[in-house]
């Protein structure tokens, strides 16, 4: 390495340095932080009688320190490049005595065991270390720079974050994620079949030699969907106290279109006004819309070209959804819209027994619809993957897209999979007729029995081109 890529890494990590040193000053300007930093101290001094009342040090530096240490750190990094293999030695054994020392004092000092600051000295120290000590890509050190510095911004949108969660959701994200690097790289990645499992059966050999369960791919199906279900979660909860019927059943369609449903067409009972029975048929309306939109993300995630063929019925039925949302929203412009996300009862999708649950329902969906394509062929197929939209749709559309190429047609996934949002639309219209109100009810039943047609329309223009 010449002395010019040196000095440009030296450059870099002085660099780097100086935009941490500048983050550390920043993050101690706001009035709540020189609040907090003050009933720290009254604590220490309460708690421990050699800490006088005052108010505690802010930090360890800013921009000037970080600069010294990113200098400390590059000056350690070349002794080593030249063999004085003790200077970084001893630089670095005094440096995280001094680190220690800091975190020992500040305890003392603010009574809190926070470590930020003395962390990001370190990360800082050896980033500008092996810049200089190592032939390490430059772009990658950048990158895990600018990552440090963003998670050191990020401190009131991370404490924000945590809060939104209760001590149950984070201990149940924290097992199902445990969990899942336990058991996932342990399961047989391969299919078995139903001799294999029951060897003694005397049944014909396509039956004996039917595919029935990859455990492997099971697993990362519920880890891909509980990923989707837990982002669509954080949405909810994150956004959810903001007022307005778009955004509250947009965001609880994403986690259960029947759960909004089922608590909207409840509400509708409760109420006579029908400005605000519209709100609820909004909602409703968005959050079934919201189901198709679902749908194209996990054909996509699956099989691209399945989501590609879907994506013009998928647009049809939502778009004759977003018609009536966009008719009732123009009809009822004053209308007082109400928090919905705050009606509904969403538990955590990382959560042992829902992810067990789907691969439970992911299993017995992948062996209902191989048995009605065994004994019917396609229309065996699509018809069982139509009943079986009564638990919902990943589980179909998963099955669906997987099933491509090896046991149906693209042609045949298309039509299950267009057929399975047609059922579970229509099973939404029982749902509304025996726990709704009549406004409500003829109002959300039109509307999915219209959305309905519509993409009974996209399946007979496919089968009039197949014939």
């Amino acid at each position: 390495m010449g002395i010019g890529e040196l000095l440009y890494r030296f450059v870099l990590a002085l660099g780097i340095g100086m935009l941490m040193g500048v983050e550390r000053d920043h993050s101690w300007r706001s009035e709540s932080d020189e609040k907090k930093l003050r009933e720290q101290s009254e604590l220490a001094s309460k708690k421990f009688s050699f800490i006088k009342s005052g108010i505690p040090a802010r930090g360890l530096g800013g921009m000037r320190t970080y600069s010294l240490i990113a200098i400390l750190g590059a000056l350690s990094g070349l002794a080593y490049r030249f063999n004085l293999l003790y200077v970084p030695i001893v630089v670095f054994v005094l440096f995280s005595l001094f680190i220690l020392a800091s975190f020992i004092l500040n305890y003392f000092d603010k009574n809190s065991f926070g470590l930020t600051t003395e962390i990001s000295i370190m990360t800082l120290f050896l980033i500008s270390m092996m810049m200089l000590a190592s032939d390490v890509p430059v772009k990658l050190l950048v990158a895990i720079a600018i990552i440090s510095i963003l998670i050191l911004s990020l401190k009131t949108e991370v404490h924000g974050f945590v809060s939104l969660f209760s001590g149950p959701e984070i201990v149940d994200t924290l097992k199902f994620i445990l969990v899942t690097f336990v058991i996932l790289p342990f399961l047989p990645d391969r299919v078995f079949t139903l001799g294999d499992i029951l060897p003694n059966l005397s049944l014909s050999p396509d039956v004996l030699h039917m595919a029935i369960i990859n455990p492997f791919r099971i697993w990362l199906m519920v880890v891909i969907i509980s990923s989707i279900n837990f982002i669509a979660y954080f949405a909810v909860k994150a956004i959810g106290g903001v007022k307005g019927v778009p955004l509250a059943g947009f965001l609880g369609g994403l986690v259960s279109s029947t759960a909004v449903t089922q608590a909207m067409a409840s509400k509708s009972k409760e109420v006579k006004d029908t400005q605000i029975q519209d709100t609820f048929v909004v909602a409703t309306i968005l959050a079934n819309l919201t189901s198709f939109w679902r749908i194209l993300l996990v054909a996509l995630i699956f099989n691209a070209a399945l989501a590609e063929r879907i994506f013009i019925p998928m647009v049809v039925m939502s778009g004759v959804l977003t018609l009536f949302v966009i008719f009732l929203n123009k009809k009822d412009k004053n209308a007082q819209f109400h928090d919905f996300t705050t009606d509904m009862s969403y538990k955590s999708p990382f959560s042992i027994g829902p992810a067990l649950r789907f691969a439970i329902l992911f299993f017995f969906v992948s062996l209902f619809t191989k048995i009605g394509h065994l004994l019917m062929g396609n229309s065996g197929f699509v018809l069982s993957s139509m009943i079986s939209a009564f638990s919902g749709l990943d589980a179909i559309t998963i099955n669906t897209a997987s099933s491509v190429g090896s046991i149906i047609t693209m042609d045949v996934a298309v039509l299950t999979l267009v057929g399975a949002a047609i059922a579970n639309l229509l099973i939404k219209i029982f749902i509304v007729i025996f726990s709704a109100d009549g406004y409500f009810r003829k109002k959300v039943n039109g509307s999915f029995l219209l959305a309905s047609a519509a993409g009974a329309l996209t399946v007979i223009k496919l089968i009039l081109e197949i014939l």
